[in-house]
């Protein structure tokens, strides 16, 4: 076996076989460690960490960074869901639900066909806050007005061109 402990999957921690949903475990180990600034889960030894991987669920990212949606922490844990039928079949799921739960838009539930499971069964043991209506997240500063980002065009949509009304701020 070759990896670094800390991305592997249950499954490859367990020796078997692993598959395009191992990948999307680890692709939610990266994700997981880029919104929050730490690895899913944090153990003093190669044994504590496979346990951990195998039995538990991380700290929800929301709590960890409450800037994050409660929809993309949704999204996040099932990537790491520890069944991996928990986890979306392909990689585009993945790109979807991340993408939509960053608008605060929750990933699929039981309807929604490629899944083994819902969201809501892959984060079972992820204890639960009340959802946040998106764009409601607590700010611990007041905003920058010199901060554009809530100026930019949703994607899809032309930024305004200069000379129009009003010019585009870079």
């Amino acid at each position: 076996m070759l990896g670094t402990a800390a991305y592997l999957s249950p499954e490859q921690a367990r020796g078997e076989e692993a598959g395009p949903r191992a990948d999307l475990y680890s692709l939610g180990v990266v994700t997981y460690q880029l919104i929050s600034g730490r690895l899913p889960y944090e153990a003093s030894s190669l044994s504590e960490l496979a346990l951990k991987q195998q039995r538990e669920s991380p700290i929800p990212l929301d709590e960890l960074n409450p800037a994050a949606p409660h929809a993309l922490a949704q999204a996040v844990a099932m990537a790491l869901s520890i069944d991996q039928r928990g986890r979306p079949p392909d990689a585009l799921e993945l790109s979807e639900a991340i993408s939509e739960g960053a608008r605060g838009v929750p990933p699929p539930g039981d309807d929604a066909p490629g899944f083994a499971t819902s969201a809501s069964t892959a984060c079972s043991s992820i204890p639960r806050t009340p959802p946040r209506p998106p764009g409601s997240h607590p700010r611990t500063t007041a905003p920058d007005p010199r901060d554009d980002r809530d100026a930019r065009p949703p994607p899809g949509r032309a930024a305004p061109r200069a000379g129009s009304a009003g010019r585009a701020r870079l």
